[in-house]
């Protein structure tokens, strides 16, 4: 019966005409619905979220940096870091990652001498994988220093945008035995900076970071155990009566023995805090209240005058030449080249004639476990005398009878045979060593030396004893 009426459709269309409608076709039986799937225990009917929402593909990174004030990290191309600066292209910079003792930075160098810098956190640790940073154009978070044609190289300090990440770096462990120089890792990341359309740089890419000296979290690391050993140090020095005079207030400068890690000086010290007898002084440097004496402004300094004179690099000993509104003075043995040897008066101090009195201390020499030894006496308690090694190697008790007191009692005369504590060389080490006179300054004040290594060393006559 279907097919038949199919037929006759058919050749309905093919006649092209008829008067006659042809009787409309059966309806087709529906199709069999889709079984229903057996109900379990655990299936529940599935319900529409109406929250879902359609999770759009990733984008794609542009493949070339188009300059905007305020890069993100979606404006970084995908493809090796390119430089333009002055509207001149630059490919393949080298990229290095630096530290100094608070920070971290990326260098770019698109050329010799020529480079963006870009901070990148003041952590102590590095900066490792999935490190990112993001700064809207301000000024002026790093900088880029470039040749203009014609001019010396500046650095451009002015509103920039930052786009930094870092995307792979196992960071090395620093080895405190292992060198100036060490391997830190692969790092490997991508960033965009940009100050305007012709100065920028965009891109991704991996560099070998070296270790060049300590880093921040190795050097706080360090820096915490020699302040804790120093507190400690200072512990055994408490017990030490504080001397007639002293008052200690935070900010105030007095002279002192102090220990920073385990080695012990003297000198012009600040106050930082007073907790008890322990005294914290600026630099991670400690005291305690017996081994500290106040800083009295010498009153009367007359030519030829043997003071201690407070330079930039802090106390040094020196002869005083000339009287006026400045005092000119000729350091002897100086720690290293003197800023200025015209000074105001009020930082000159008088030398101490004894370990018990105000000033500077006396140079003393003794003997320490049979061998000659030399120091700075720096406190009296009983018959003990309490001394700082040369070369800050320690702070010693010893008895008062067998300290010999610096300095000759007589004006020693030229070719005398003397033992000189002098400095000389790179290292300036402090070392008591043999040599002769060859010059008497201010009839004793001080002496020029001749010693192995050191010739014609001028010394305080404080520093000398004769053999």
């Amino acid at each position: 019966m279907r097919r038949s009426a199919a037929l006759f459709a058919i050749a309905s269309v093919a006649a092209g005409c008829s008067k006659t409608p042809p009787p409309a076709p059966p309806a087709p039986e529906p199709a069999p619905a889709p079984a229903s799937p057996t109900a379990t225990a655990d299936a529940a009917p599935a319900t529409p979220d109406p929250e879902a929402v359609a999770v759009p593909a990733p984008a794609e990174p542009p493949k070339v940096f188009t300059p905007v004030d305020s890069p993100t990290l979606a404006d970084i191309p995908a493809a090796p870091l390119h430089c333009k600066v002055l509207g001149q292209n630059y490919d393949g910079p080298k990229v290095a990652v630096k530290y100094s003792s608070s920070d971290w930075s990326l260098d770019v160098e698109f050329a010799a001498g020529q480079h963006f810098v870009i901070p990148l956190s003041e952590a102590l640790e590095a900066p490792g994988a999935g490190y990112t940073r993001v700064t809207a154009k301000a000024c002026c978070p790093g900088y880029l220093h470039r040749a203009e044609p014609g001019k010396a190289p500046v650095s451009l300090n002015a509103p920039n945008g930052v786009a930094v990440e870092i995307t792979a770096w196992d960071v090395a462990d620093w080895k405190p035995d292992g060198g100036m120089t060490q391997p830190g890792g692969t790092i490997s990341g991508r960033l965009a900076v940009a100050y305007d359309a012709d100065n920028w740089a965009a891109g991704t890419f991996t560099t070998e970071f070296e270790y060049f000296g300590e880093p921040p979290v190795a050097r706080a690391a360090r820096a915490a155990a020699e302040k804790e050993a120093a507190a400690a140090a200072v512990g055994d020095w408490t017990d030490l009566p504080a001397p007639a005079g002293v008052s200690l207030a935070p900010g105030q400068k007095v002279w002192a023995a102090a220990v920073a890690g385990d080695r012990w000086s003297f000198g012009q010290q600040k106050i930082a805090s007073v907790e008890g007898a322990v005294v914290a002084l600026e630099g991670d440097r400690f005291t305690t209240v017996g081994l500290v004496r106040p800083m009295t402004p010498a009153t009367d300094v007359k030519k030829g005058a043997f003071v201690a004179a407070v330079d930039h690099l802090g106390p040094q000993y020196a002869r005083v030449d000339s009287v006026g509104d400045k005092v000119g003075v000729t350091y002897l043995s100086p720690a290293s080249k003197p800023r200025d040897n015209q000074l105001a008066p009020d930082r000159l101090y008088p030398l101490a004639m004894t370990a018990a009195d105000p000033g500077m201390p006396p140079y003393v020499f003794f003997d320490q476990d049979g061998r000659r030894a030399s120091g700075e006496a720096v406190a009296v308690v009983g018959d003990q005398t309490v001394v700082v090694l040369y070369g800050g190697k320690g702070i010693v008790r010893v008895p008062s009878a067998g300290v010999v007191a610096a300095g000759p009692a007589r004006p020693l005369k030229k070719r005398a045979k003397v033992e000189a504590v002098v400095g000389c060389g790179m290292s300036n080490s402090w070392i008591p060593r043999p040599g002769k006179v060859t010059d008497v300054l201010g009839g004793g004040v001080g002496y020029v030396v001749d010693t192995e290594p050191c010739k014609g060393v001028s010394v305080t006559a404080a520093r000398v004893r004769p053999l």
